[in-house]
């Protein structure tokens, strides 16, 4: 009898030694199980979103005007996410400027921050930014804009709308000149 009950014998002295090793809840006695983040690789979530069409938004920016993505249809547009805290994309904000400087009919440039207006009104106040801020955008840029990329990231759209090349926070780590970069990749999107 022990003979063809051996296996499920060991298979139930296994399973209890597994399940005393585990934590549990000192007041439910249940087991604590937990979920496991995932992060897609960066290049699968750049392959997923480009060729799309981009993600709509209507917000009013620092000096109360509605930015609307349909607004800069026929030029080419660069959304710009950032937020004050992170050097990499404070870093950025001079060379944006001259962008906005050097192609003012041909680039729309629209700046998502994570910060709040309260933040933003401190922080201009010391730095000049020449294109339009959304704030509190942290909201919109997790969930339409991957913020598994990183800060700053940026999402470069022709002039249909749609998402032609996508650079991650890993792009601005690894490119010194990002300013000739960024103009390169302007220049070729039609």
């Amino acid at each position: 009898m022990l003979r063809r009950n051996g296996p499920i014998v060991l298979f139930l002295c296994f399973f209890i030694c597994v399940c005393n090793a585990q934590e549990r809840d000192p007041e439910t006695g249940y087991f604590l199980v937990e979920e496991e983040k995932f992060t897609p690789p960066e290049k699968a979530i750049i392959e997923h979103y480009q060729g799309r069409q981009a993600m709509a938004f209507m917000a009013n920016d620092m000096t109360q005007t509605e930015q609307y993505l349909g607004d800069y249809v026929g030029k080419k547009t660069l959304l710009w996410f950032w937020k004050t805290t992170e050097f990499k994309c404070l870093e950025q904000i001079e060379k944006l400027n001259s962008l906005a400087a050097q192609y003012p009919q041909r680039l729309g440039i629209v700046s998502f921050a994570d910060d709040t207006r309260a933040e933003m009104e401190e922080f201009l106040k010391d730095v000049p930014v020449d294109f339009p801020i959304i704030p509190n955008a942290s909201i919109f840029g997790e969930g339409a804009y991957a913020s598994d990329l990183g800060y700053p990231r940026m999402f470069i759209l022709d002039s249909r709308g749609k998402i032609q090349k996508i650079l991650p926070a890993s792009f601005f780590e690894n490119h010194p000149n990002t300013f000739e970069a960024i103009k390169g990749v302007i220049e070729e999107i039609r």
